[in-house]
Order: structure tokens, then C-alpha cells, then sequence
């Protein structure tokens, strides 16, 4: 078992980080990681098995710390009243926020949607769908319940809507550091406003004397 400390720990993780961005999972070198690491192999096979053991290492620690951040952003602000949408565009902002703080997970997360063949990645990326599902369900209930939303669209269909988009947000609104912060905070703006035109019910002052093919 790992240990959670042991000498040259941070220099091999983020060594294995970028290796694993650079080439993926199949042309990483083990042998340039520990290079770059500076670190022997008597050590590292000492605390991993194999690559396998460090690729689902580094998986478990990305998507842990991220959950992580993303809960504690969200506690402090729950008794904020928000709807749906400034819900989503606020964990949206948030996941922006990790990725600003930790780029080398970022560019590591990147990698991954690029990797279709291994199993250890399908399990994370159901598990994720049905944590980002289950913490928007209550949300999406109570306004569908409360007719906020258009009922032409279940609440299943909206739930599991949402749920792709913000497992998708890097794809969909390219917010990486090479991007103008200006044109990502237009692309957020654009699918917010779509999402809230899209299946959201519009308060009846807002669409006075608009065709109902607007709406």
C-alpha cells in the first residue's frame, strides 16, 4: 500500500503528469519519468507495481482534489438562493478555478478524454457522471415540481443534460490558458443563456410580445 509520504513523492507525481499528458497512457516511459523525477527505480517500484499502479494513482488524486474543491466551494455557499442555471454556471466558474490553480491536472485531465481503453477510466468517468447527477437531481426536481422548467423536457433528459456538459465544459467552452478570458467568459455567457432560453420557462415579462417559438 502507499504510503503518503515518502521522499521525492511530489517530484514523481509531477513528473508522471506531464509524461502521461505528453504521450498518454500507452507511450508513457516509466524510465523518463524517474528521469525527470531524479528518482531510482529500486524506489519507485518500491511504492508502485507497475505503470497501471501509477496512472490509477494519478487518476484517484486528480479527481479526489477536484471533488474536493468543488464541495467546499459549494458549502460555503449553499444558502445562497440560485437557480438552476447560476448553480451551473457557478460550478462551471469553479471548475475553471481548479484548473487555473492546478495546471498540470488540467493538462493531465485533457489527456484522459483522449484515452478509450482503459477500464479503470470508464469506472471514473460513471462514477463522476452519477456524483455530478445526484448533487443536481434535488435542484432540478424542486424547479421542475414548481414549473420552471419546460415540461416538453423530462426531468431525466435535463438532469442527465447537465451532468455532460459540466463532465464536457473543457471541450465545449475551450477554457485553457490559451484562450482570452474574455472569449471563454462570452462561450459561458452563450450556453448559460441557451440552457435557460432552451428549457427554461421565461418569466412573462421578459417575452411580452415575443412569438412563442422564442420561448
Amino acid at each position: 500500500m502507499l504510503r503518503d509520504h515518502f521522499e521525492k513523492k511530489d517530484e514523481l507525481l509531477q513528473a508522471a503528469l506531464i509524461e502521461f499528458s505528453e504521450n498518454g497512457y500507452e507511450h508513457a516511459s516509466i524510465n523518463r519519468i524517474l528521469t525527470r523525477a531524479k528518482m531510482s527505480k529500486g524506489s519507485f517500484y518500491y511504492h508502485f507495481l507497475n505503470k497501471e499502479a501509477l496512472f490509477t494513482y494519478l487518476v484517484d488524486t486528480v479527481v479526489e482534489e477536484k471533488i474536493q474543491f468543488l464541495k467546499e466551494k459549494t458549502t460555503s455557499r449553499l444558502t445562497e438562493k440560485k437557480d438552476i442555471f447560476e448553480i451551473l454556471e457557478e460550478q462551471i466558474r469553479y471548475a475553471y478555478e481548479f484548473g487555473r490553480l492546478h495546471p498540470l491536472y488540467t493538462q493531465f485531465a485533457q489527456s484522459l478524454l483522449k484515452e478509450n481503453n482503459i477500464e479503470k477510466l470508464s469506472e471514473l468517468r460513471k462514477n463522476a457522471e452519477k456524483q455530478t447527477e445526484a448533487f443536481f437531481r434535488s435542484f432540478i426536481h424542486s424547479g421542475y415540481e414548481a414549473g420552471l422548467y419546460d415540461r416538453r423536457f423530462s426531468e431525466d433528459f435535463i438532469i442527465r443534460l447537465i451532468s455532460f456538459l459540466i463532465g464536457h465544459a473543457y471541450e465545449f467552452l475551450t477554457f485553457s490558458f490559451d484562450v482570452e478570458a474574455g472569449t471563454w467568459e462570452h462561450n459561458l455567457s452563450t450556453l448559460i443563456l441557451f440552457l435557460r432560453k432552451g428549457f427554461g420557462i421565461a418569466k412573462p415579462e421578459s417575452i411580452a410580445g415575443q412569438p412563442d417559438n422564442l420561448i
